[in-house]
């Protein structure tokens, strides 16, 4: 029970914070982009391209995630092709390879 409890805690900040970064809070953007919570970075990266920030602290985070080693897989692809697309619709860096998961993320804008 005490367990539970925790974790219903955990969910709970977990969701402040994706409230906070869906109002475009680039503080919480920038806090969330390099979590521990997979959640809080897939919702940071869609929000930062959403929002345009570019701030260096963001940038830098994104760049850690694009060579970040993963296991955990989001809807069928590592959170760090998110991540490279991210850095091509945000102007810092192009894609210019033939990975055809980024390039959908890229055509679609992240547009959700």
């Amino acid at each position: 029970m005490e367990m539970e409890k925790e974790m219903d805690q955990i969910c709970d900040e977990i969701q402040k914070k994706i409230n906070f970064m869906m109002e475009g809070n680039q503080k919480v953007i920038e806090e969330s982009i390099y979590s521990e919570s997979q959640a809080l970075v897939v919702n940071a990266i869609i929000l930062g391209v959403k929002y345009g920030i570019k701030s260096p602290a963001f940038c830098e985070d994104l760049k850690k995630v694009t060579e970040k080693e993963e296991k955990l897989i989001l809807v069928g692809c590592p959170v760090s092709y998110l991540a490279v697309s991210a850095r091509h619709l945000l102007g810092i860096q192009e894609y210019t390879g033939d990975d055809s998961i980024i390039k959908e993320w890229i055509e679609c804008k992240m547009q959700f």
